[in-house]
C-alpha cells in the first residue's frame, strides 16, 4: 500500500490537482456566506492515478532559499522523462531550465521565482495524480491586470506531463517517501528573462 493512500483518497486533493483553490476566504460566496463555488486557476487537465514506484527519480522547483524539507513537502514534481524534455526544450532555445519549466509548467513568476531545484529518489511507492497543464491566469500584483500563461498541450513539443502528489505535508510523509539526491541553485533573473505579461 502508498504510504500517501489517505491523502490520495482524498477529494479534495483532486480538486487541487486540477488548480481549484479551496481557501474560502477567496471563494464565491452568496449573500448568507454559503460558498457558491471554489476559485481555480492552473492545476491540471483530467489527472489520472499514477503510481510511483521504489527507485524512481523525481525533480521539484522552489524559490530561491528554500530548504530542502520544504521542497521535499511540495506536491508538484515531474518525473526523469519530463525533466529530460525540459533539458531538452531549454537547450534547443537557449535558456535557462527554471525559464523552460515556467514555459511548459506554466508557472508565473507570482508563484515561484525557479530559483532552486531539488532531486529525490523514490523510497516507498506513492500514489500521485499525472496529467498535463491548464491555462493560468492570476492578478499581476501591479494594479494593470493579470497574468495569463495558456496552455499549449497541442503542440507536442511543448506537452508536459506534471505529477501531483498528495501527503508529503504531514508528518514524517516525505521523509518516508524520498531518498534526497541534490540540490541546484539556479539565478532567480534567468526564470523571467525574456517573460512577456499578457
Amino acid at each position: 500500500m502508498a504510504i500517501n493512500q489517505a491523502a490520495f483518497n482524498d477529494p479534495q486533493n483532486w480538486m487541487r490537482a486540477e488548480g481549484v483553490n479551496l481557501n474560502k476566504d477567496d471563494a464565491f460566496v452568496s449573500t448568507n456566506g454559503a460558498v457558491l463555488f471554489y476559485a481555480k486557476t492552473g492545476g491540471m487537465m483530467s489527472p489520472k492515478k499514477h503510481l510511483l514506484e521504489p527507485g524512481s527519480t523525481l525533480y521539484r522547483f522552489g524559490a530561491s532559499g528554500a530548504k530542502v524539507d520544504a521542497l521535499l513537502s511540495g506536491s508538484w514534481w515531474v518525473d526523469q522523462s519530463q525533466f529530460d524534455k525540459l533539458m531538452s526544450f531549454a537547450q534547443q532555445h537557449q535558456i535557462g531550465v527554471g525559464l523552460a519549466m515556467r514555459a511548459l509548467a506554466l508557472v508565473p513568476p507570482q508563484w515561484s521565482d525557479m530559483g532552486t531545484l531539488v532531486r529525490v529518489n523514490v523510497r516507498a511507492p506513492l500514489l500521485s495524480m499525472r496529467g498535463l497543464g491548464e491555462t493560468v491566469r492570476v492578478d499581476a500584483g501591479d494594479g494593470l491586470g493579470d497574468v495569463k500563461m495558456p496552455h499549449h498541450n497541442a503542440n507536442p513539443a511543448r506537452r508536459l506531463f506534471q505529477l501531483f502528489i498528495p501527503g508529503l505535508r504531514d508528518p514524517g510523509v516525505a521523509q518516508k517517501a524520498f531518498i534526497f539526491g541534490n540540490i541546484y541553485h539556479f539565478d532567480p533573473d534567468a526564470a523571467t528573462q525574456g517573460f512577456i505579461y499578457a
